[in-house]
């Protein structure tokens, strides 16, 4: 989906999550995308449930390990993720993500949710740099998709890869 795609234009989505830390050294998470399941070139966008649970090995935040899933609404398709976060210094955060993510795809111009999907594989790796008043991340996606073999799918049996950098600066 591109910034030029016409059916974003007015398309609002609505996440909403939660978290509990029982222990020190493990957690839980919630997250629920696409409540309001707005709708994408007149078809409703799947929701889908993202569960974790995070394991802080050596009992701080120096060191966290987040294994989850993310469970679509519509297909109950399960999709696992696992992302790392490493705090070798103060106010120095080393993170990475990894997914598997099926998705919905495109033949032409049109969107065919009911049509076999696409699966990412999607690896985010970055770091953070946390000062007093202003923090900064910078981070980079590299994006492959895998072929489905499905007849007539538009990846066929070649594989992509994308490669997205990004940078966020925010003031505290």
């Amino acid at each position: 989906v591109s910034d030029s795609d016409p059916n974003l234009r007015g398309l609002t989505s609505l996440d909403i999550g939660a978290t509990f830390r029982p222990f020190e050294w493990m957690g839980l998470g919630l997250v629920v995308r696409d409540l309001n399941t707005p709708l994408y070139d007149e078809l409703p966008i799947q929701r889908s449930y993202d569960l974790d649970i995070a394991f802080r090995p050596l009992g701080n935040d120096r060191l966290e390990i987040v294994p989850g899933l993310r469970i679509g609404e519509r297909r109950g398709e399960i999709d696992p993720h696992l992302r790392i976060e490493g705090t070798p210094l103060e106010g120095l955060s080393i993170f990475a993500h990894g997914e598997l993510l099926r998705r919905d795809f495109y033949r032409g111009d049109a969107f065919h949710a009911n049509d076999p999907t696409d699966t990412d594989v999607r690896v985010t790796l970055g770091a953070r740099i946390s000062l007093e008043r202003i923090s900064m991340a910078f981070s980079a996606l590299i994006a492959r998709s895998l072929p489905t073999g499905a007849p007539g799918h538009p990846m066929g049996a070649e594989n992509a890869t994308d490669i997205y950098q990004g940078a966020a600066v925010s003031l505290a």
